[in-house]
């Protein structure tokens, strides 16, 4: 038996305890979502078009997140509404900031590693830098907004008479909280899993100058503020576009 087998494990019978019938919808919908990405991986292979077919991936586990595992109701649907106009944000602005900021591709640390393969491929490394990212944030996007959603919701149901102004206003103190913990949370993610890497740097001597850009750090770092910037834009949007519609609901009732 081996470490990872008990790790799942472990993760299983904890799941289950805690949320019960729930919890097999939710591991049966992780494992759809791997599913999926083993799919992603499968068709770029076969050479679809990256891109497309990422954003088809990313509205895939989007939909497992929110209908599968949480159910078809009023919250998801905005959810996955809120989703479609971050995505329809992302493809818009991120290709601009990419072909910027040059980030694609391999970074000197892994050339030295991967010199013994071939690097004659068809694969355009920009397309797929953008298509990383994306799916990199798939989960948290549907998580944030759902989180956002649910928690509007409930202070509506808690107050039908509440006025758009004010529901707003709740909601966005909900997306305060919840931006803090997140950007927390992240900003340590960043830091954990890059601490070996720093620490490689600065065996080497390197400078704090020459750090910053190396690709292979600012490639990490870029990915973690994309991913903070995804919940700063998600949120709000959730949280407005969800005040909007339980309102506009309720009067129309």
């Amino acid at each position: 038996m081996t470490v990872l087998f008990v790790l799942i494990l472990l993760f299983l019978l904890l799941t289950f305890a805690v949320f019960r019938i729930e919890g097999l919808f939710q591991v049966t919908g992780l494992f759809m979502n791997v599913a999926v990405f083993l799919a992603l991986l499968v068709l770029i292979d076969r050479g679809a078009p990256i891109l497309p077919a990422a954003c088809v991936a990313f509205l895939a586990v989007a939909a497992i997140t929110l209908f599968f595992v949480n159910g078809v109701n009023q919250k998801t649907k905005i959810s996955f509404v809120c989703v479609l106009v971050f995505l329809g944000l992302f493809l818009l602005l991120f290709p601009l900031v990419l072909s910027a900021m040059n980030l694609h591709g391999f970074s000197a640390e892994e050339l030295d590693e991967l010199a013994m393969y071939s690097f004659d491929v068809a694969i355009d490394f920009k397309t797929l830098m953008t298509a990383i990212i994306l799916m990199s944030f798939s989960g948290a996007v549907a998580d944030g907004s759902m989180a956002i959603s649910t928690a509007t919701y409930e202070l509506f149901q808690a107050n039908p008479q509440v006025s758009i102004k004010a529901l707003s206003k709740s909601s966005m103190t909900v997306v305060s909280d919840v931006l803090s913990s997140t950007i927390n949370t992240l900003l340590f993610a960043f830091m954990g899993s890059n601490l070996a890497l720093i620490a490689w740097f600065q065996d080497l001597s390197i400078s704090f100058g020459e750090m910053i850009n190396s690709k292979a750090f600012v490639s990490e770092l870029i990915v973690c503020l994309i991913t903070g910037l995804a919940a700063v834009i998600i949120l709000p949007i959730t949280a407005w576009s969800a005040s909007w519609y339980f309102w506009k609901r309720n009067r129309m009732e």
